[in-house]
């Protein structure tokens, strides 16, 4: 997640798998992004219009931490009512998250 010089929307990519579940979260589009100090690393906040499993009409919004003591992420997904559809949060393994 980024902005491009001389932009007011943010660009990136976003995907989210939950296995679990039988979910495929993609990113359409980005609404804004917010990046922070967070104690010894940066925090990024940023809200994007989804897709689950191929169908629209989802808002995804993302708390991203990136430390030295280890990444994590929560992200909550809802639909065009506003009702919550996903709600996960945790570590990251395997990954990373690099917030600049």
């Amino acid at each position: 997640m980024k902005y491009k010089d001389g932009t007011s929307i943010p660009i990136g990519s976003l995907i989210f798998q939950l296995k679990e579940a039988n979910i495929d979260l993609k990113a359409t589009s980005f609404d804004w992004l917010a990046i922070t100090p967070d104690g010894t690393g940066k925090r990024a906040d940023f809200q994007a219009q989804a897709t689950i499993n191929g169908v629209g009409g989802y808002v995804a919004r993302v708390v991203a931490r990136d430390l030295p003591s280890g990444d994590s992420f929560s992200i909550v997904v809802t639909n065009a009512g506003g009702t919550t559809v996903l709600s996960a949060s945790g570590t990251m393994s395997g990954a990373s998250i690099k917030v600049h």
